[in-house]
């Protein structure tokens, strides 16, 4: 068997939306945004380092996709070094976007 034969870059992106789709079907990319909420539930303030050990390497999308779903996650730049940043849910209520 050929080495492009095992590759076929045509079909790359139809089959990575058909990975995550599956995925998501099953739960796993939304468990990400569940474990997300659970550690911002507090309304405090979180390391971007603790976010993405809840969210994981996509932790950013995943965000996104909080904040498209209604959820007020706000980012705060550290006063300190504006290279380390934080997420903070502002509120438990959920706004109904249009």
């Amino acid at each position: 068997m050929s080495q492009s034969s095992l590759f076929d870059f045509q079909e790359t992106k139809f089959v990575q939306q058909g990975l995550y789709d599956e995925l998501k079907q099953c739960g796993y990319v939304d468990s990400h945004k569940k474990n997300i909420l659970e550690l911002l539930w507090d309304m405090k303030s979180h390391a971007s380092k603790s976010v993405q050990l809840a969210g994981g390497a996509q932790y950013n999308a995943r965000i996104l996709e909080l904040r498209r779903d209604g959820w007020e996650i706000i980012t705060e730049r550290s006063g300190e070094d504006p290279k380390i940043f934080f997420f903070r849910l502002y509120s438990h209520r959920r706004r109904w976007l249009k």
